[in-house]
């Protein structure tokens, strides 16, 4: 049971298998079997439990404990916990996947990301900019812009530095600053050899050889988050160009707004890359993200299908991957509803 501290505030008790046992049967009638025990040792209670249990709840009820007002899921039959594990599998399942699918992804934006900037040094060069063929350039750009007192003079492929996209025109906005400038000090150290992230083997290579590494090499060390950055601070003109290779679609067909969703879609997918890296359940993930009424119409649910788009090709996707049999009910109906659009969407060939 709960106890509670001189504040007056609840706090879980420690419990062995045998009283997790218990405690369940009693509170949330899941029903561990003796030859089942292997479960709650392979997985610890807060991640088998926790992250599934309201798909077999069928509502819930508030009580009041100690002045103290709390939400308890309400059970209308016995649940065996292996019908918890096999929703916990799927998880592990859909968690490889979605790593899979978002590393192909990051790999291809990364690539045509470093490929459209070290043109703007090259083929793609402004009339009165020098070209660069050994991609170096971007230091002396950072710095002169890094230590001009009224930042002027923004490096070639920063035109957007200053500017977000916000529904559907470019606004002015002081907020993205702080965190655009220490990704172009990152971007200056890690090319001169003094962080961290030069020790990176790609990087490494480059110091040792030049003492400069060239831009082609940088996005190596950058995390999807700041490739994101990166690619917003592009001119339109490159987030355009960029955005028909993901998506394979002519650039002359692609709107400002299409590029503020694919951004949004880009803080998506680094949310799901952040929980599958740190091997979180991911359905629950899912089910707490998505809070549109019509799911189809969710911002995660474009998230995916984009990513389904441009990882088509990639044929790792486990065709065979299916939501357990659970009894629907008011309460659990969009939860399993959310998963299988989201279990169509992946599986899909």
């Amino acid at each position: 049971m709960d106890e509670f501290n001189d504040e007056n505030l609840a706090y879980k008790t420690y419990k062995t298998i045998d009283e997790q046992i218990k405690y369940l049967k009693e509170n949330k009638k899941i029903i561990v079997l003796e030859n089942q025990k292997y479960i709650l040792e392979n997985r610890n209670y807060i991640s088998i439990i926790n992250p599934y249990k309201e798909f077999f709840a069928t509502g819930h009820i508030t009580v009041e404990k100690n002045g103290i007002k709390a939400k308890l899921h309400q059970y209308g039959h016995d649940t065996l916990i292996d019908s918890i594990e096999k929703i916990a599998k799927l998880d592990d399942s859909m968690s490889t996947i979605f790593f899979e699918y978002i590393g192909n992804f990051e790999r291809k934006f990364k690539n045509l990301l470093v490929s459209r900037i070290c043109s703007l040094y090259n083929e793609n060069c402004l009339t009165g900019l020098s070209k660069d063929i050994y991609c170096i350039k971007y230091l002396e750009e950072i710095n002169a812009f890094l230590n001009n007192p009224a930042r002027e003079n923004l490096p070639r492929f920063c035109a957007n530095f200053y500017n977000i996209i916000q529904k559907s025109k470019y606004l002015y906005s002081e907020y993205p600053i702080e965190s655009r400038t220490c990704l172009l000090e990152k971007i200056y150290n890690i090319g001169l050899g003094i962080s961290d992230e030069s020790r990176n083997t790609l990087i490494s290579h480059y110091i040792k050889l030049q003492h400069k590494a060239p831009f082609w090499v940088i996005a190596n060390a950058l995390t999807l988050g700041e490739l994101h950055i990166l690619y917003m601070m592009l001119d339109s003109g490159s987030q355009r160009w960029i955005l028909s290779k993901m998506k394979n679609i002519e650039i002359n067909k692609i709107r400002v707004k299409d590029i503020f969703d694919f951004s949004g879609q880009l803080e998506l997918l680094r949310r799901i890359r952040n929980v599958t890296n740190h091997y979180e359940p991911i359905i629950p993930f899912f089910i707490n993200t998505i809070k549109e009424k019509r799911i189809e119409n969710s911002k995660m649910i474009e998230a995916i299908k984009t990513l389904k788009i441009v990882s088509d090709k990639i044929g790792f996707c486990d065709s065979s991957l299916n939501f357990p049999s659970i009894e629907e009910n008011d309460y659990n109906i969009k939860k399993i509803r959310i998963i299988k659009l989201i279990i169509s969407i992946i599986s899909d060939d």
